[in-house]
């Protein structure tokens, strides 16, 4: 009965947080550097996922902040995978209730994409570092398109498990774009 309650509670918590501080404005340079990797992201993951991508928060990790994540419970098994980039940056989307979708995690070297994890989280199980690094995959010349969505992003903040604001964008849909 409690973990009923939890599944309720969690996501409507966190959708509640992240719209009481969504007024806070994250940096203009980190907006710069996100909102490319936004758009490549997107477009790699729209083409894997079925459905769309509203409701799911766009969370920026730029080389900066990435040790200060590795010990968070939801974003820091995505970050401890192994490879060698020097400008290292990540981009996680993950879905309002991580027990209703899956999380994707596309990692970059400076601004150009080249592997990605697509991960879903099955009940309350802790998520290990072996089954991402197992599920990490290259990015292909292929997957490089366009995302099928028009997508909107709202400015917010989430809070890491150390209770540390981390800048994410809600996602917004207005639909499949028209060709």
């Amino acid at each position: 009965m409690n973990n009923i309650k939890l599944l309720f509670f969690v996501p409507c918590i966190l959708f509640v947080a992240f719209i009481a501080i969504a007024s806070e404005e994250p940096a203009d340079n980190e907006l710069k550097e996100a909102f490319p990797l936004i758009n490549i992201s997107t477009g790699i993951v729209s083409h894997i996922k079925e459905g769309s991508l509203a409701g799911y928060f766009a969370i920026f990790i730029h080389s900066d902040n990435w040790d200060s994540l590795l010990n968070d419970g939801d974003i820091g098994p995505f970050l401890k995978i192994k490879f060698d980039q020097s400008d290292r940056k990540a981009l996680v989307l993950m879905p309002p209730n991580l027990n209703e979708g899956s999380i994707y995690c596309v990692y970059f070297n400076g601004y150009v994409p080249i592997g990605f994890v697509e991960f879903t989280v099955d009940g309350y199980r802790k998520v290990e570092v072996d089954e991402i690094q197992r599920a990490y995959k290259k990015v292909t010349k292929e997957m490089l398109k366009e995302c099928k969505e028009e997508l909107y992003f709202i400015n917010g903040n989430l809070e890491t498990d150390d209770g540390k604001p981390l800048s994410a964008f809600k996602i917004a849909s207005a639909g499949n774009k028209k060709k």
